[in-house]
């Protein structure tokens, strides 16, 4: 019985805690309120919000889920992704990406019974996705430049 008298107060201390984080923390900015901001005020009501101590952490997704919601909307949003590519980098996953000059071993890949192939990370050539790069073939190399 003396278990189940230290389970409630165990529930008083966690709840207290809860309390005391959220007030610690303050109230959170959803996407919501970034696109009340962006439609009431433009891109300066969106630069305040993300600003503000109340948008502490995930703001890249959140600006990313306000963006697609507006767009859903029917909304320009050309301004608002150019400040989320401008102030939010790409977040990459895996080994950091190769500098100009760096050499670096890839190892050859093959699925089932296809021919060989290679995935090379291009964005130290700052191309995106639907980009167009030129391929050479040489005898003992590939050489893959902007086009």
């Amino acid at each position: 019985m003396a278990s189940r008298k230290k389970v409630p107060a165990l529930k008083k201390q966690t709840s207290a805690l809860k309390r005391a984080t959220k007030a610690e923390h303050g109230p959170r900015v959803t996407s919501k309120d970034f696109q009340i901001a962006f439609l009431t005020s433009g891109m300066d009501g969106v630069e305040k919000l993300d600003d503000s101590p109340a948008a502490r952490s995930s703001r890249r997704a959140v600006l990313l889920r306000t963006i697609e919601d507006l767009r859903r909307g029917g909304q320009g949003v050309v301004a608002l992704e150019e400040y989320v590519d401008s102030k939010y980098e790409a977040r990459v996953r895996g080994r950091v990406v190769p500098t100009v000059g760096a050499e670096r071993g890839y190892k050859v890949q093959q699925l089932r019974d296809d021919s060989v192939f290679l995935r090379l990370p291009l964005s130290t050539l700052a191309v995106k996705k639907g980009a167009i790069v030129n391929v050479s073939f040489e005898a003992d190399r590939v050489v893959v430049t902007k086009g």
